[in-house]
Order: structure tokens, then C-alpha cells, then sequence
């Protein structure tokens, strides 16, 4: 059976990064899966309800939250600090549930703050802007 529940980055050009796994004591959680559609809304005149127009984008954040733990804090500090050098970048987010997965392709990793930590064992808060998930979550290989 897949993973029961990992979520990795891969910037355009760059290395996996795995972000959370469960199996490996990295554990993340989910605060906000958003999508919103962009419409027009145009008041007609003398109509009693506007004409809205679909524009077909797919907008929304991605917000989860990860604990890691460090052999020090050296260790960690380093692996924030190197986290940080992805900010900005555009990749594949992919979801990992009971080997089913769910890919957000031109996610935008948009935020990285601590927000809770000791010296070896950092939560840290990862912010994505997401466009449509593609494609809609499958099975992941065997």
C-alpha cells in the first residue's frame, strides 16, 4: 500500500522535498485547502440579477502546518534556513492519503514561518497559492 500520508514540493527544475510524512515521524496538518473560481459580475440595467461570467481560473491557498525534529538545533536552524531558499518558487505540490494522491501543478510556495518550536523540534507553517488540482485525486501507482 502508498503512503498514508505525505506531502511533497518539487520546484521547476529542482529536487523532491518531502514536507510531511507520517510513516517517518515528519507530521503535518492540513488548515486550509482553498479554491475559488474568479468570475465577472456586471450589473445589467433594469435587471433583477446580475450577469456573472465564469472566467475559468481556479484560485486558493494551500495552508498546512509540519512538525520536524532535528538531531540539534544547529540541524534545525539549518533546515529553516535552507526551506526558506524555496520561498518564491514555483513546482508539483502533491497530496499523499491511503495511496491516493492529489497534484496541484504551478503551486507557488508562498509562505514559511515558524510557529511553535524548541531548540530540535520546529512546527512550521508552509503557504502555497494553488490553481486547480490536476488531475482529480487517483489512485497513486503501485
Amino acid at each position: 500500500m502508498g503512503q498514508s500520508f505525505a506531502i511533497t514540493f518539487q520546484p521547476a527544475g529542482g529536487d523532491l522535498l518531502t514536507l510531511g510524512d507520517l510513516e517517518a515521524g515528519h507530521l503535518a496538518t492540513i488548515h486550509q485547502w482553498g479554491g475559488m473560481a474568479v468570475e465577472d459580475v456586471v450589473d445589467m440595467f433594469l435587471q433583477a440579477e446580475p450577469q456573472r461570467l465564469l472566467l475559468g481560473n481556479v484560485r486558493g491557498d494551500f495552508v498546512f502546518t509540519s512538525e520536524l525534529e532535528q538531531a540539534d538545533s544547529g540541524a534545525m536552524l539549518a533546515y529553516f534556513v535552507g526551506m526558506r531558499s524555496y520561498l518564491n518558487q514555483m513546482g508539483s505540490l502533491v497530496v499523499t492519503m491511503r495511496g491516493t494522491q492529489a497534484s496541484m501543478s504551478n503551486a507557488t510556495f508562498r509562505g514559511l514561518e515558524p510557529t511553535g518550536f524548541n531548540a530540535v523540534r520546529w512546527r512550521l507553517k508552509y503557504t502555497f497559492g494553488i490553481g486547480l488540482i490536476d488531475p482529480a485525486a487517483m489512485d497513486a501507482p503501485a
